[in-house]
């Protein structure tokens, strides 16, 4: 059967779908001729037999008198075969069974000589004389010759059966290649906008004409084709920022390096500590970039126990603490009591605390305050980090999370880090299974939140 396979495989879609169309109705007409036929012939036979007992039943009193006049059924055969010769091969034939049930006449009749059963002879009109039945009359009983009006009439029902089947066929095909067009239209449309996207000509959309499923397909496929664009734009951007972002520290060492090959520079204490400042820089973006690529393929590595978030942030706020005193920034905790323990991985959660908290501190002037929050919600404890700080326009709210993006494009990676750090908090979060947002507003300050499910919930 590998012909067939390869036939099918090889088949366009629309003539696949026409094929199947053209079956169901070849079977539909099948069906419904073998019902209608086996229904007519059952409800022609039912009044033919009707009506031949009301055509024996009006000769039934002829045939008493005949036995009245006579005393019996002699030469009664002869009047039968005259009878029903004179009526000729389209009328009804008659068959005449005496008291006892044997046939008397014609001879042409199968079952001439024999004695009928009583259910037969309960289908024939009775001879009734005196009261009593002297005989049975039937209407064309076991003629020899075929009732050809009948079947004349039998053969003209079925061919205009068969035409109508025919007729509707044809009707149906021509509605069902419409229909098949219309359906295979929006799919031929979606192949081709497949090789467009395979070209990398991202941009391409379908047209939509419809809000049935055919309709959902495509919108989902200018959907998914929208989310590939920005995906390979924000690959190219990506690349294009690390490749930036690299540059920089490696063109100051390398500058530096060859100074001091070459006698430029005096080797000082201060000079290395430059380079080593360089090499931390490096040093940082590359972790970076490895945690986040990491989290993003779902590989992250989390040693999560059950623990309370209070002690987490006060590790954060600890190592942090020499900078709110620094910039005179004054802290405001709201921890609720006895807050639910949640199964985390303890470093990277102060690790996501110190990013966030460093962030509020970057953007925040000397003497503003900075609030953090921990709550118990119904499912999950939330975490909030509010700043007096700048704030962020609300047209950039949509792009923090994203890589290398910097509220302020004008700041060097020195000052406002390396573009990564929200990025990757939103990962780790979403790997704990939570979820991070901000809120903000430009001159008065700004709120990110997270939350992390509690265990069991």
């Amino acid at each position: 059967m590998n012909w067939a396979k390869k036939i099918d495989q090889r088949m366009p879609f629309a003539l696949k779908l026409a094929g199947a169309f053209i079956a169901i109705i070849m079977i539909g007409i099948i069906v419904v001729y073998i019902l209608l036929q086996g229904t007519m012939v059952a409800t022609f036979q039912d009044y033919s037999n009707q009506t031949s007992i009301i055509h024996a039943q009006g000769m039934a009193p002829f045939f008493a008198y005949y036995f009245e006049q006579n005393g019996n059924w002699q030469e009664v055969e002869k009047l039968l075969t005259a009878m029903n010769s004179a009526h000729g091969p389209l009328g009804e034939h008659l068959v005449l069974a005496d008291a006892t049930g044997e046939v008397l006449g014609p001879y042409d009749s199968q079952y001439f000589g024999q004695v009928l059963a009583p259910t037969l002879l309960n289908r024939g009109a009775p001879i009734m004389l005196g009261g009593r039945r002297v005989g049975t009359l039937f209407a064309a009983l076991g003629v020899s010759t075929p009732p050809l009006l009948e079947i004349s009439f039998l053969n003209a029902i079925q061919r205009s059966i068969l035409l109508a089947g025919v007729a509707a066929a044809g009707i149906a095909l021509i509605i069902g290649f419409l229909i098949i067009r219309q359906m295979t239209r929006p799919l031929r449309q979606l192949s081709s906008a497949t090789r467009e996207i395979t070209a990398g000509k991202w941009e391409h959309q379908v047209e939509i004409h419809s809000k049935d499923v055919i309709g959902q397909l495509g919108k989902d496929f200018n959907t998914m084709a929208q989310k590939l664009h920005r995906s390979e734009a924000l690959r190219q951007r990506m690349i294009a920022d690390i490749a930036h972002e690299l540059r920089t520290p490696l063109t100051v060492l390398q500058g530096n390096l060859q100074g001091l090959r070459e006698g430029v520079f005096e080797p000082e204490p201060k000079f290395f500590s430059s380079l080593h400042d360089e090499c931390v820089l490096l040093s940082r973006l590359v972790n970076d970039l490895r945690d986040l690529s990491l989290a993003e393929a779902g590989e992250l590595y989390l040693n999560s126990q059950l623990q309370s978030i209070e002690p987490l942030i006060d590790r954060a706020l600890k190592h942090l603490h020499p900078l709110f005193e620094q910039q005179r920034i004054s802290l405001c905790r709201e921890i609720e009591v006895e807050l639910p323990p949640l199964f985390v991985d303890s470093d990277r959660v102060v690790q996501i605390l110190i990013n966030l908290l460093s962030n509020a501190l970057r953007y925040t002037p000397a003497g503003g305050k900075i609030t953090i929050r921990a709550e118990c919600m119904s499912q999950s404890v939330q975490v909030s980090i509010l700043d007096t700080g700048l704030g962020i326009r609300k047209e950039d709210l949509s792009n923090v999370f994203e890589r290398f993006w910097r509220a302020d494009s004008s700041r060097d990676r020195k000052s406002g880090g390396s573009g990564l750090g929200l990025a990757i908090i939103k990962n780790l979060i979403e790997a704990h299974g939570g979820a991070i947002w901000v809120n903000s507003e430009e001159g008065i300050g700004t709120c990110f939140t997270f939350s992390l499910p509690i265990k069991g919930s």
